[in-house]
């Protein structure tokens, strides 16, 4: 009888939940989840340059993809945040209304000249992508994101070195 027992507990564990489920389904609409921003273009493409100080590098996000075409987009630069420099240097911003699709265009470029540094340091330039900024006092400071928002980086890290020439990225 004790055997009889374990054979139906065994079978009903086997067999799963006897009560039909609900499936949910993303469907992509109003009311549904936010898609954060995706960097599709960058330049330059590598993470790490080595510079001199004569160059003034150009840094540009050509392609970022939104899949919620309602959302505007928010780019905040930033030099050394992590230094203290917690203000960006550069905002750009692309409403929804300029939005043709998924992916935006973007057509500016941010420079940064690297006189203002000394040899043998380290720059590190950050391009935060953003669909909903929260507060800009909310730690951390300026790029804190809104609840249910997304965000992407986009990130370099220059090594600068002593010189009158520019090996250009």
């Amino acid at each position: 009888m004790r055997s009889a027992r374990w054979i139906v507990v065994a079978l009903a564990a086997l067999c799963g939940c006897l009560l039909e489920q609900p499936i949910e389904e993303d469907t992509d609409e109003l009311g549904g989840r936010n898609h954060p921003p995706a960097i599709l273009s960058r330049s330059p493409s590598a993470s790490v340059l080595h510079l001199q100080r004569a160059c003034k590098p150009k840094f540009t996000l050509s392609q970022v993809e939104d899949r919620d075409l309602g959302d505007d987009i928010e780019v905040k630069w930033f030099v050394n945040y992590d230094d203290g420099n917690v203000n960006p240097v550069d905002r750009w911003f692309v409403p929804a209304s300029e939005a043709d699709g998924p992916v935006r265009f973007l057509d500016g470029e941010y420079m940064v000249d690297l006189e203002l540094y000394d040899a043998n340091s380290v720059v590190v330039v950050e391009a935060v992508v953003s669909d909903g900024f929260a507060d800009p006092n909310q730690p951390p400071r300026n790029r804190a994101i809104a609840k249910g928002r997304g965000v992407a980086v986009a990130t370099w890290t220059i090594v600068i070195s002593e010189g009158s020439w520019c090996n250009r990225p």
